[in-house]
């Protein structure tokens, strides 16, 4: 019903005039002035030109004046629609049709649309067209190029195609632009791990905890950190914290298993197994 509705909406004229952004509403608006006035001076010189052409000339410039706008109008106010249903099918979790929709209306806009490319690229993520996300990702930082959401999201792509070595430095500028914002270090403790570069990841985690000390997930990569140390004693500590913090996560509590197995820790390892939250 709704996509009906917004069809329905779409095809009115009014609806069409109000995409114009504020300038180009302008710009119409001085253009029907021009034309009035322009074709005020055609009636006048119809005086001695005759009525008739005159008044043919002047339909002809208003004419032409409109369907040049409207066009225009007509282009935009399909790409909003297109995005409109798209971003409707989206929450449906359709994303075949949000796909199909917000693809045209990628073909109609003349600039980048952040939030449309951006959506575009995680789509195209869920069907394992990592180009193609790559792509609609660059677009969508073209206006924005510090948008942390879109570098984390180019981040996370390259890291895909296994370009760790450029998604390695997207994530630290992330974590310049907002020092706060939790993920960009953990994604880039993350890689670091794949990397086997632990004590990276180790400082790197360190400085999250200063931030946030009962971040669950800091805890759980410091152990892993940890482990790939070798130093289970501490790794067992650092997994123990993520559980007690996020208690209901069983990666957390299936990871300090297998630690405390290799710790020798049997006897805590069965505890665990077997009544969860009393280690």
């Amino acid at each position: 019903q709704l996509i009906e509705l917004l069809t329905k909406i779409h095809q009115l004229e009014v609806y069409h005039m109000w995409q114009l952004r504020g300038s180009e509403r302008l710009g119409f608006g001085v253009a029907f002035v021009y034309t009035i006035l322009f074709g005020l001076g055609l009636t006048a010189c119809s005086l001695s030109s005759g009525p008739d052409s005159a008044g043919q000339l002047d339909v002809e410039v208003r004419n032409s004046t409109r369907t040049y706008m409207d066009a225009d109008v007509e282009r935009r106010s399909e790409a909003l629609h297109g995005f409109l249903v798209g971003q409707i099918a989206y929450d449906r979790e359709d994303f075949d049709q949000a796909l199909e929709n917000f693809t045209r209306a990628s073909e109609l806009v003349s600039e980048p649309a952040p939030m449309l490319h951006a959506k575009l690229a995680e789509l195209y993520m869920r069907q394992g067209e990592l180009e193609a996300a790559l792509s609609e990702t660059k677009r969508a930082l073209e206006t924005n190029p510090d948008s942390t959401y879109n570098l984390l999201l180019l981040a996370g792509i390259l890291e895909s195609l296994g370009r760790a070595a450029e998604a390695q430095p997207i994530y630290s500028q992330v974590i310049e632009l907002d020092p706060k914002l939790v993920e960009p270090y953990i994604l880039l403790a993350s890689l670091y791990l794949k990397q086997t570069q632990a004590d990276k990841a180790i400082e790197l985690l360190h400085a999250l905890l200063k931030l946030d000390p009962a971040q669950a997930m800091a805890y759980y990569y410091l152990g892993r950190a940890h482990e790939q140390k070798a130093d289970y004693a501490a790794a067992i500590t650092d997994l123990n914290k993520a559980y007690e913090l996020s208690s209901e996560n069983i990666t957390i509590a299936l990871d300090l298993v297998r630690v405390l197995l290799q710790a020798r820790e049997i006897e805590k390892a069965k505890a665990l197994l077997s009544n969860p939250g009393k280690i």
